[in-house]
């Protein structure tokens, strides 16, 4: 039998990998009480050029979670597309014009695509701004 061998000089660690696998280790006596790590979100903010709203939202729950973030204006610096949609489990737009620029791109993202409500007049990095997105983020994701 296969075995692991950490601290294999004093014999303690070893953990036969059959039982692990069918999980009938004393540490995991049924499979739904291991641990694995949880998925990390991905989420993908919107605003019109990606200056300041959408980048200021990336910045804010990078670490957190994995985050992106793009414009709707054809002089965006980073455009919305298809593989942006696709790649994100969460969409956030800032108003309404945003959300149906992602739809109109992939209707089938309307599930995972929310409006927060935060008009263009905002700086990236005003703490009015964070404030904002840090509570409605935060709203949205805890009532998925």
């Amino acid at each position: 039998m296969r075995e692991a061998e950490d601290g294999a000089e004093s014999g303690r660690g070893r953990i036969p990998w059959e039982s692990l696998r069918a999980g009938r280790h004393a540490l995991f006596p049924n499979k739904s009480e291991m641990c694995y790590p949880q998925h990390t979100m991905r989420l993908l903010f919107v605003c019109t050029a990606n200056i300041d709203r959408s980048p200021t939202g990336e910045k804010l729950f990078r670490g957190e979670h994995e985050t992106k973030s793009c414009g709707t204006a054809p002089w965006s610096r980073m455009k919305l597309n298809r593989r942006l949609i696709w790649w994100a489990d969460r969409i956030f737009c800032m108003e309404d014009h945003h959300r149906q620029a992602v739809l109109e791109i992939d209707p089938e993202a309307e599930k995972k695509t929310f409006v927060l409500g935060i008009e263009d007049a905002y700086r990236r990095g005003n703490h009015e701004l964070e404030e904002l997105l840090k509570e409605k983020v935060r709203e949205c994701l805890s009532a998925c």
